[in-house]
């Protein structure tokens, strides 16, 4: 047997299998540090080959230094700095040896996954653990689910009406990747023929392999029915597909569990682990009778696989309240409570949270945190998936959407929540590219990483804001509250309309046309720009342009445009001196700076450019970067005289658009400084009808 090599003789040993505050992380080097000592130190190898020779990916840096802590059941790591890596080492519980929290990993044995084990997983689940997925019990929502239209019957081999299916039906969702392989779909001309008795039978070497296993698991789980999208949404009548996807999250949540097929790349890969499970499994016999295995966080796993990078599968995962997880090689078991899996004993002890051989799913966020941030914070992640049509952008996240949307009560706007609406439109993005299918106000209106935060109240004077507020505003300063609504529409003095392809105009938030908002609004225009501004055109007009019929050649036929009014000036840009952070300065006529805008990484401006910026909102939380203390200092010394009113914020946010005809079109957003209304660089500072596609 190998022995250890002189940095790893040093870590607490697992066989006193007990905790204690006395074992600090020690290290154990690099990477090339630990890959020359792996061929003779058993832990250096199993260590390299979890970390950097495996199919799951971690970032951990060359000369980062790995870090190992014993805390009484497993090892876990940490790189350079600070940061968890996913992974933990364990010792395997020996048959026949006595039972013990430090032997927390277990052999895997068997070609196949147990299914019986498996069972067990569904059955604890259900006796110790909440309903509901994890999206509900963050916005705290009582989960109002509804039936899918359809189910496939496994035991009538067919698609029926969940009407006609057993009233309290328990049926199993499937998440896969469909790829490039042949998907057999129900559409209106088959629609009869897959709803009669057999019909899979006659068709079967046509399903996708992963439909057929998934059928197949469903069956020996005991279980009869299973809704998978592709043979329970009629596909080409886009009323049932819409009236479906809407409710994604009721069909994904009140299911049994999700199965997810997270190997391969297409709908063939099928089930890998039911059939022929992978062995890849690594043991080491570490010290005399102690034999150990890395068990991976299927985070982790899922992330460096295909179906972690499809768009629909995210909401999949995020909506489901537990999922059965088949890899190359195992099953895992997740659920808002814990994570099991094939590898670990985590089972063992099911009352008891635990994730240990799975996941910080997405992005663990405390239960006091609010739909905004979650409405942010799942954005970022979703943006980074990939979809084969892009006219999915927002029905693969529309599930996560509606649940946000109705805990706020409010409406959606091609993917933006008409809560606190210009909150919605202020969102960077990493790439220029334009997605055509979709308005350039829309976050599905671009490619790539789409960053945007949520509307928390600003810290201002106490005359800015109703004093009612501050109890609010002290007790949940970093999240939600439910005041923030109302100061956000203390911000903003925009009246937004929609003007559809079909329909009617109408206004996106339908507390505009109460006559104390129309006051306030009134009273917020003369203040801003007015008084302090000294703007002398009429800024009292809110209304839309009701007939626009001599630009029907220009308005888009498959989105909505925004019609509104707000304040324009024009500004030139100028290049910000550390082109690392994709900034743009502005300068007004004085040459004087007066803002900044976040442009995507791959955006190339034209510095010299007059640019025309629209106002949407003041704001006290702005996201100015210093360049240099001249340019920072000549912030605060900006404007020709004091300001009038000491109350109202410096800053606005405001969005820089070019126009295409009489339509504009959003180019980036950034602030901009209050003094810079009496400094265009053209022309004046003034009141305008914006449409915006």
């Amino acid at each position: 047997m190998d022995t250890l090599c002189d940095r790893c003789i040093t870590i607490p040993r697992p066989i006193h299998f007990r905790r204690s505050s006395h074992f600090p992380s020690r290290s154990i080097g690099t990477k090339a540090q630990i890959k020359a000592r792996k061929d003779r130190c058993p832990f250096c190898r199993l260590i390299y080959n979890a970390l950097f020779d495996n199919p799951t990916q971690y970032s951990v840096e060359d000369q980062s230094k790995i870090g190992v802590i014993w805390n009484g059941e497993y090892y876990y790591f940490s790189a350079s700095h600070g940061e968890e890596i996913g992974i933990k080492i364990a010792v395997i519980q020996e048959e026949g040896a006595d039972p013990s929290a430090a032997r927390y990993a277990r052999a895997v044995t068997g070609s196949q996954v147990d299914l019986s084990l498996v069972q067990s997983w569904l059955d604890q689940c259900r006796e110790h653990h909440q309903q509901g997925s994890a999206l509900q019990q963050m916005l705290e929502e009582p989960s109002t689910l509804e039936l899918p239209a359809r189910v496939i019957d496994t035991q009538k081999a067919c698609v029926v009406s969940s009407a006609e299916a057993d009233p309290n039906m328990r049926y199993v969702t499937l998440s896969y990747v469909w790829g490039q392989a042949a998907q057999y779909m129900l559409v209106a001309a088959n629609k009869a023929k897959l709803m009669s008795d057999g019909a899979f039978t006659s068709i079967q070497d046509q399903l996708p392999r992963t439909i057929q296993d998934a059928m197949e698991v469903v069956n020996r789980l005991g279980m009869r029915y299973l809704w998978v999208d592709a043979l329970c949404i009629v596909q080409d009548d886009e009323k049932d597909r819409t009236k479906e996807i809407y409710r994604m999250d009721s069909i994904y949540e009140g299911s049994a569990f999700t199965l997810v097929a997270a190997s391969g790349t297409d709908a063939n890969a099928g089930l890998a682990a039911l059939h022929a499970r992978k062995d890849d499994q690594d043991y080491e016999t570490i010290w005399p009778g102690v034999r150990m295995t890395a068990i991976h966080d299927l985070e982790d796993i899922l992330g460096s696989s295909r179906y972690g990078t499809r768009g629909w599968t995210f909401q999949e995962q995020t909506l489901s309240s537990r999922l059965l997880v088949f890899t190359n090689s195992m099953a895992y078991f997740h659920c808002h409570g814990c994570t099991w899996s094939e590898n670990s004993w985590a089972d063992a002890t099911p009352r008891q949270q635990s994730k240990i051989g799975g996941p910080r799913t997405s992005r663990i966020v405390k239960l006091d945190d609010k739909p905004w941030v979650l409405y942010c914070d799942y954005l970022k992640q979703y943006s980074l998936r990939q979809l084969t049509n892009e006219g999915d952008r927002v029905d693969a996240m529309m599930g996560i959407l509606q649940r946000i949307r109705h805990k706020l009560q409010c409406r959606l706007v091609h993917g933006l929540l008409s809560d606190a609406f210009e909150w919605s439109l202020f969102f960077d993005v990493s790439s220029c590219q334009r997605q055509p299918l979709f308005p350039s106000y829309s976050w599905a209106g671009w490619k790539g990483e789409v960053d945007t935060g949520w509307p928390m109240p600003d810290v201002g004077s106490d005359s800015w804001r109703d004093s009612d507020n501050d109890e609010d505003s002290t007790s949940e300063s970093s999240g939600w509250t439910e005041k923030t609504a109302e100061n956000v529409n203390k911000s903003t003095w925009i009246v937004w309309y929609e003007r559809p392809p079909q329909g009617n105009l109408r206004l996106i938030n339908e507390c505009d046309s109460l006559p104390g908002r129309q006051s306030d609004i009134q009273a917020l225009k003369v203040r801003l720009f007015t008084t302090r501004a000294r703007i002398k055109h009429n800024v009292l007009q809110t209304q839309p342009t009701h007939d626009l019929h001599h630009l029907q050649t220009q308005i888009p036929n498959h989105y909505s445009v925004l019609q509104f009014w707000t304040i324009s000036v024009k500004l030139c840009l100028r290049k910000f001196g550390v082109s690392s952070v994709h900034r743009v300065n502005l300068v007004d006529a004085k040459d004087e700076w007066c803002g900044q805008l976040r442009l995507p990484h791959d955006f190339e401006p034209q510095y010299g450019k007059v640019a025309e910026m629209i106002l949407l909102a003041t704001t006290d939380d702005h996201h100015i970067l210093e360049e240099n203390a001249r340019m920072f200092n000549g912030v605060e010394s900006l404007g020709p005289s004091p300001k009038t009113d000491p109350s109202l914020p410096d800053f606005y946010r405001a969005m820089w658009i070019q126009w295409h005809g009489d339509i504009a079109e959003r180019v980036a957003v950034g602030e901009i400084h209050y003094s810079a209304l009496r400094r265009p660089v053209e022309g004046k500072a003034a009141w305008k009808e914006i449409i915006l596609k």
